[in-house]
């Protein structure tokens, strides 16, 4: 009969070099799904930075286009664009900034309700629409 110590030591030696093997595995596995989560959340937060600084920019725009007044030459039929260097349609309009490519600026005459014009603004980001947002500036004179 074999002292008892003799016959555990063989078996726990190859039994703890699995378990290591198996442990770390699952730690690398936890580490790559937690590291997933956190650039997805940092990719996120990223992009709603970004909507929320198109999302100024734009009221900022029909703030002043409204402030200007419905016959003012700012609110004529057509469609223009607007990129991060070019002026506005004068001196105090609102820079498109510098994250966006460009700006189109659509003002519409004809539509249903009287005296009033509809205005669609579209920010563009790597020539891809990013965000829209269109209203009414009605003449109230």
């Amino acid at each position: 009969m074999a002292p008892e110590g003799a016959r555990r030591s063989g078996s726990c030696c190859g039994a703890a070099l699995v378990d290591i093997i198996v442990g770390l595995s699952v730690l690398a596995f936890v580490t790559l799904a937690v590291m997933n989560i956190f650039l997805a959340g940092v990719t996120q937060a990223r992009t709603a930075g970004v909507h929320g600084e198109a999302a100024a920019w734009v009221q900022a725009e029909v703030d002043y286009l409204r402030a200007l007044g419905y016959g003012h030459a700012c609110l004529a039929a057509g469609t223009r664009t607007r990129t991060p260097g070019t002026a506005g349609c004068t001196a105090l309009d609102p820079a498109l900034p510098a994250a966006f490519t460009r700006a189109t600026i659509t003002v519409e005459a004809d539509v249903p309700l009287p005296r009033t014009k509809r205005v669609t603004i579209e920010v563009f980001r790597a020539a891809r629409l990013f965000f829209r947002s269109a209203t009414y500036v009605a003449d109230l004179e």
